[in-house]
């Protein structure tokens, strides 16, 4: 797995805080956002990779995603301006549904480039993989079916692209864990960690990865007894259906 944090709105203590809970733990790869105030604010976006190099040295991987907020000059020129700070990744950096700039920004940028959080169909992974992105990062609950994010996984195999998932760490796991060795999932600690207490099966994290539970099926479980002794349920109703003989097929013999 890896460590998603670093948002625009937090101060510099904040997110060196949240890089040091996410090393102190074990893990390699840390994400961090760029692209503050809405792009409007570069120079303070280069400072802040600075500092975290500065701060915690090379000894990891560090990823920077922009969100789509730049367009292709914008994000050429920051790229370039972090190239020396050993960036891992860079991610989504102008819209996804421009295929023709994402081409554009990969012929330019020294930096890896990322995308796949946006889609939610396989089909547009080879037009992604035309433009050189090198980095697939699809979040499997998005697609339709396993049978779309397997398709993307042996596509980023067979052209030698990286290849991650987002959205929610814990599903995304078993997803991911079809994959390479190598392929990662991300893990949004700042939010996941708040309802940790209301799933009784989960993967666990354990230092650079997230260790599956030995279950059929998807292993998340929520913890219902626990929500009930809470007083979390606002809701809870069973649909049935009554079975009848218009439900039965026919057989002719």
């Amino acid at each position: 797995m890896y460590g998603r944090g670093g948002g625009t709105n937090y101060s510099m203590d904040e997110i060196e805080k949240e890089f040091s809970f996410f090393l102190d733990r074990g893990v390699d790869c840390i994400k961090m956002k760029v692209g503050k105030d809405f792009g409007s604010r570069m120079d303070e976006d280069v400072q802040r990779v600075r500092q975290i190099r500065k701060t915690f040295g090379t000894g990891f991987r560090l990823a920077l995603d922009a969100n789509q907020i730049w367009d292709t000059p914008q994000a050429a020129e920051f790229s370039k301006r972090v190239e020396e700070y050993h960036i891992e990744w860079f991610e989504e950096p102008v819209h996804s549904a421009g295929i023709t700039e994402i081409r554009k920004l990969c012929s330019q940028s020294p930096l890896k480039i990322s995308y796949g959080e946006s889609e939610r169909t396989s089909k547009v992974f080879p037009s992604l993989a035309e433009a050189g992105v090198q980095h697939f990062q699809p979040i499997p609950t998005q697609f339709s079916g396993m049978a779309e994010w397997l398709e993307v996984k042996e596509l980023a195999i067979k052209n030698h692209i990286d290849f991650s998932a987002g959205g929610y760490s814990w599903f995304s796991t078993s997803f991911i864990a079809t994959a390479p060795e190598n392929c990662m999932v991300e893990y949004l600690h700042s939010l996941l960690s708040g309802i940790e207490v209301y799933f009784e099966i989960s993967p666990k994290w354990a230092g650079n990865k997230f260790i599956i539970p030995d279950v059929h099926g998807v292993p998340v479980k929520i913890n219902w007894e626990y929500c009930r002794k809470e007083n979390k349920i606002v809701e809870d109703r069973l649909w049935k259906r009554q079975i009848t003989d218009r439900y039965l097929p026919t057989v002719s013999l």
